[in-house]
């Protein structure tokens, strides 16, 4: 298996400044900075989740790894070198299993959501007996958004965003969607919703590129949260762009100039990838310069991390980690993440902190060590007279001390993976039964078929590449009509309406129309 050496937290760039062996009088000294309490409380908390992010693609990570190329990132780095890089922050496989766990504070396993992505409107959902990070903070007294992909199920309005703890939402419900046109398919999936107010199609979105709608809807609605509420308003946002995930689709000027300067020709998935990144990038700048503008900034709590590890046939870097997305090697669950902002002590900004965390950390982490909510409230879960899953203990534990003071972590151990199918998850492999993945301590295990990964030649070809000009807009999307049954959608209470008679759900997500005609 894997080994690994602990480091000190406050290790450069990847350099072990001693681990443990510290004088008693740097030890004195230490403590001393460490006055709990001595860093602002947030007010506010932005999250961002990366999609399909590689483990080094920001700029910041070649001096760590003394890597090759990575895209240009500086606001990126900017947060990174003025806050905590996390450089053993976990998380699973593959997206859904990774966004269930953060949202629910549990391992996929525990959730029965560990057997791959939810996808055009499939019958997987989180468990709606489940109380989310959202829940907790927004009946904290928080106000609650969320953004861009939610791939957390979708087969009820029970299921959605909305109806999850998130007053608002913009984004779209299945795992990836065309960029522009927003298409999934036959079906146009990108929405609006409200909490205690309309949910429905935003077709206002379709022809402008994703990544830059999730900034403009991010924008506006802190805008108005601030406007309205004014000094005393707390905020969650949960930034999760569909970049940089497949399909390779960027507006040409974030390729052009640097990424054809550092990405040969013969490698047009990564040169496409370095821009979608380039785009990120400058939407993580826009959306902190609206706080900042706003004077929120110093009492905001910034995270930003991927849902797994980046696909090299999509342009995507995990070095110096072995193995990708989809895979239980370190390249598949081991994310690049950093905090930076409010709550976080003088002594630790610049630092790099190598302790175990996991992505089932973040709901005992924001919500009892942020916001110092009571976690034991509705510990059974939401009521839900059809759930026939019991709500388990959480599998997260509140990390906000090693965020905040440079404790240790608060776990010695993590489970990584663990399925009973038969197949590994690309289906090519099936005569291993299961596969799971365990990290206790320095030591990682291993069990059965960890899954496939390319080679660097993957990377060179990718017939979905795709450079769209700015000028050249998109056919806008047609628009499809609405059944009269869900002109007034709702959120049940934690229960699913019947199926039909096929055994299936009704599909609230994506309606099927005629495939737009493409330029």
């Amino acid at each position: 298996g894997d080994v690994y050496k602990r480091q000190g937290i406050n290790a450069e760039y990847g350099d072990d400044v001693g681990g443990f062996m510290v004088s008693q009088l740097e030890l004195l000294s230490l403590l001393l900075v460490m006055v709990p309490g001595s860093a602002g409380s947030p007010k506010h908390i932005l999250f961002f989740v990366i999609d399909d992010y590689g483990y080094a693609d920001a700029s910041y990570k070649r001096t760590m790894y003394n890597g090759t190329n990575p895209p240009p990132t500086p606001a990126i780095d900017q947060l990174a070198m003025g806050g905590v890089r996390m450089e053993s922050h976990y998380v699973n496989k593959v997206c859904s299993p990774t966004r269930t766990a953060l949202l629910s504070g549990r391992y996929a396993y525990t959730n029965g959501m560990d057997d791959g992505v939810i996808v055009d409107g499939e019958n997987i959902d989180m468990p709606l007996n489940l109380r989310t990070v959202a829940d907790y903070l927004r009946d904290g007294g928080w106000n609650t958004s969320a953004y861009g992909k939610w791939d957390a199920g979708m087969t009820t309005w029970g299921s959605t965003p909305s109806c999850r703890g998130f007053e608002f939402y913009n984004g779209f419900y299945s795992a990836a969607s065309d960029y522009f046109s927003h298409m999934v398919g036959p079906g146009y999936d990108f929405h609006e919703d409200r909490a205690n107010g309309p949910k429905g199609i935003d077709l206002v979105a379709a022809g402008e590129y994703t990544t830059m709608r999730v900034t403009t809807a991010v924008q506006s609605w802190i805008s108005e949260q601030m406007q309205r509420g004014g000094n005393q308003t707390k905020t969650f946002a949960y930034v999760a762009h569909e970049a940089v995930h497949g399909p390779l689709e960027v507006p040409a000027e974030y390729v052009q100039g640097e990424c054809e300067v550092i990405i040969p020709e013969s490698h047009p998935a990564r040169r496409i990838y370095c821009g979608m990144v380039r785009a990120m990038d400058e939407s993580v700048r826009n959306i902190t310069e609206t706080y900042k503008a706003l004077g929120i900034w110093e009492d905001t709590l910034l995270i930003l991390t991927g849902d797994n590890g980046g696909q090299p046939s999509e342009g995507g870097s995990n070095y110096p980690l072995r193995g990708n997305k989809a895979t239980t090697f370190e390249g598949g669950v081991r994310s690049l993440a950093l905090v930076h902002g409010a709550g976080v002590h003088d002594s630790l900004l610049g630092s790099v902190n190598h302790e175990l965390f996991h992505v089932t950390d973040w709901l005992p982490t924001l919500v009892a060590g942020v916001a110092g909510l009571d976690l034991s409230a509705n510990a059974t879960g939401r009521h839900c007279p059809s759930c026939s899953r019991e709500v388990m203990a959480l599998d997260g534990v509140n990390q906000w001390g090693m965020l905040s003071e440079g404790k240790l972590s608060a776990r010695t151990e993590v489970l990584l993976d663990l399925q009973a199918s038969a197949c590994n998850q690309g289906g090519s492999v099936c005569n291993v039964p299961g596969s799971g993945a365990l990290r206790v301590g320095d030591w990682k295990l291993l069990h059965g078929h960890q899954g496939m990964y390319g080679t660097e030649s993957s990377s060179k070809m990718n017939s979905d590449c795709v450079e769209r000009d700015v000028n050249n807009p998109q056919p806008k999307a047609i628009p499809f009509p609405v059944p009269a049954n869900q002109t007034n959608p709702w959120c049940p209470l934690g229960w699913t309406p019947p199926p039909r008679a096929d055994g299936k759900y009704q599909l609230l997500s994506l309606i099927h129309i005629s495939e737009p005609t493409r330029l």
